[in-house]
């Protein structure tokens, strides 16, 4: 593949499991824009640059970059899960096993579906992940959307830790969601609950490491900080690499 690298961050590690790659595959040439460091409306782009950032600047992991591919591989299907399953089919038949978060950046509506890691073997430190996500036109939720959507690649949602932060048990993204808050009182929802903020927003007070609140969700108002939890879910996973 030719890959073109678009950023990097931190200092690559002799620790193969805090080092994160993330390759875009914007679907056909209309989506590059939103990869792309370069272009005006980069909110793919910006979105993952924004989590990398985060992780880094946090010391969970120590290296990320951001690579491009033009491959262009006009992926269509039914809804969120057909893209992916798509996809999936798509790298398959490329040869890409190669670890990292694989991300399609498509349009047309407005959702994402993930290979959620649930052993941490699967994750996208250690393993090949994809994950895609049509992109809509509400720039913030694009943004706050693509992190959403390389955070459940990363996470092993049968990490131990990751379990006793979430109310949802019996479901692995739905698991990871409840690593996202409501952060403020101006009603902002953090990535991991983007889009699921009236089930996963709000929380009881029972998870660990203070994500849960009682703020209302205010549609429409986004931030792109991680919570402690969402930091947490991928310090735990490595750990267990370890």
């Amino acid at each position: 593949m030719g890959y073109v690298e678009e950023y990097s961050t931190g200092s690559l590690s002799s620790n193969e499991y805090r080092n994160l790659s993330i390759y875009e595959y914007p679907n056909t040439s209309v989506q590059d824009s939103l990869c792309e460091k370069s272009a005006k409306k980069n909110d793919v782009y910006l979105g993952l640059k924004g989590m990398a950032d985060q992780l880094v600047n946090n010391g969970i992991i120590d290296y990320a970059e951001i690579l491009i591919d033009y491959s262009h591989p006009h992926i269509d299907g039914n809804g969120a899960k057909d893209y992916r399953t798509n996809f999936r089919s798509w790298l398959d038949n490329q040869g890409i096993s190669w670890n990292g978060v694989h991300f399609l950046a498509a349009a047309g509506f407005a959702s994402g579906n993930a290979e959620v890691p649930t052993s941490e073997s699967g994750s996208a430190l250690v393993n090949d992940r994809c994950t895609i996500l049509g992109c809509g036109s509400i720039r913030p939720w694009i943004r706050n959307a693509s992190s959403h959507e390389a955070l459940h690649t990363i996470i092993d949602s049968d990490n131990t830790a990751v379990r006793k932060m979430s109310e949802h048990y019996n479901n692995g993204g739905h698991r990871q969601h409840d690593l996202g808050t409501i952060l403020s009182g101006a009603g902002d929802s953090s990535p991991l609950c983007t889009s699921y903020e009236d089930t996963h927003g709000r929380h009881d007070g029972e998870l660990n490491d203070g994500c849960a609140t009682d703020y209302p969700n205010v549609s429409g108002v986004y931030n792109e900080t991680l919570t402690s939890c969402t930091k947490t879910g991928v310090k735990e996973t490595i750990n267990t690499l370890k």
